[in-house]
């Protein structure tokens, strides 16, 4: 069995055993039959008795010989079983559920900001309303204020005959229409109008009938996308410990893809508190940050890799919404972590995959693929 981290199975190995033949077999050998087991007298004594003839005959000496037979079996099962746990996140779901009640400014921001968020709407065109045309047989009569501008012309002397040859007209862009070509009705009058009763049909509605737009999900596949850029797959859902969606490389970046699955808003926040791992907060519950969490792992790949390839680590908001996510762009960008959205995920502020993972890339070298498998 190939093992992919022997450090963390050396440490778990070490612990374990700490624990079984430091504290329990110890403590048990000893309140049963006085044996100590990290004693040299203790060892040298049973060695003596073996010596004079030692015959086994009770019940208790039996247990005791068993016991010992069995206890290298014993640890072995433990250190196995101990390896599948993943100590570090149960040891931060620990500490993050002792130390949630202290964190109420951060809940408190939470739903302020959330009871405050909406959907931005598409902006509408303004309805351009022409003013209707004066029947003058195609030309504009003088207005108010250029009959006052031409007295006041005449009275200065030197521009009155021009002035006088000249009709006077304003808003020349409409000179082009005339009184056989009049506006259309529907162009004049683009506006809806409402009778009394329809609109106080309208508000008598109550608000939990009214209808609201919903942001349609974005569809693309994933994995395509990848493959039409030109990434290569490489099969691995798990990487020093942290679950991966996908792993794909160029021939100069090595994508790490995580989808965030977790549905809700989330408000998301990349500073550590007390030194303890940046948390994103809903309403009801917080969890360690993600983009933190894939942030950690490109500097482990990237320490493995050197210079081999370059990682890149990518969120894909698949199913809640970040509400703050306008706000957090340029700290995301600041960790050299990309988020963009598919399917349900949101807000419309972040780019769709397609956007972030469209564009077209080199094939990775062969030798390369196999050296980054091999070291992976």
């Amino acid at each position: 069995m190939r093992i992919q981290n022997p450090k963390r199975t050396i440490l778990i190995g070490f612990v374990v055993w700490l624990l079984f033949f430091g504290w329990w077999f110890r403590g048990y050998l000893f309140r049963n039959w006085r044996f100590r087991l990290f004693s040299f007298d203790s060892w040298r004594h049973l060695m003596r008795e073996f010596r004079s003839g030692w015959y086994i005959s009770t019940k208790s000496d039996w247990i005791f010989l068993i016991s010992f037979i069995l206890a290298p079996f014993v640890f072995g099962l433990l250190w196995y079983f101990a390896q599948k746990i993943k100590w570090r996140k149960l040891w931060k779901k620990i500490w993050n559920a002792i130390r949630w009640p202290f964190l109420a400014n951060k809940k408190k921001q939470l739903k302020e900001q959330t009871a405050a968020y909406a959907p931005r709407e598409p902006v509408k065109a303004p309805v351009y309303k022409p003013r209707s045309m004066p029947a003058t047989g195609g030309r504009l009569q003088p207005t108010m204020q250029s009959t006052t501008f031409l007295n006041n012309s005449t009275a200065m002397g030197n521009f009155s005959s021009e002035i006088s040859r000249e009709p006077v007209r304003e808003f020349s862009n409409f000179d082009t229409f005339s009184q056989n070509r009049p506006f259309p009705e529907e162009t004049v009058s683009s506006a809806k109008t409402f009778s009394n009763e329809e609109f106080a049909k309208m508000a008598d509605t109550p608000i939990s009938e009214i209808e609201i737009p919903k942001m349609e999900p974005v569809k693309e596949n994933i994995q395509e996308l990848l493959e039409k850029a030109g990434y290569t797959l490489l099969p691995n859902s798990e990487l020093l410990g942290q679950r991966v969606d996908f792993l794909a490389a160029s021939d100069t970046d090595l994508l790490v893809i995580l989808f965030d699955k977790e549905p809700g808003d989330w408000l998301a926040d990349e500073e550590s508190f007390n030194d303890e791992d940046p948390l994103w907060f809903s309403e009801t519950d917080h969890r360690i940050s993600p983009v933190f969490q894939l942030k950690t792992l490109k500097t482990q790949l990237q320490k493995k890799l050197g210079e081999i390839i370059t990682v890149r680590p990518v969120l894909i908001e698949k199913e809640g919404t970040i509400i703050n996510a306008e706000d957090m762009m340029k700290t995301w960008n600041d960790l050299e972590v990309l988020v963009c959205r598919t399917g349900m995920g949101g807000p419309v502020e972040l780019p769709t995959g397609t956007e972030i993972l469209g564009e077209a890339q080199e094939k990775i070298n062969p030798d390369t693929l196999e050296k980054i498998k091999s070291m992976l």
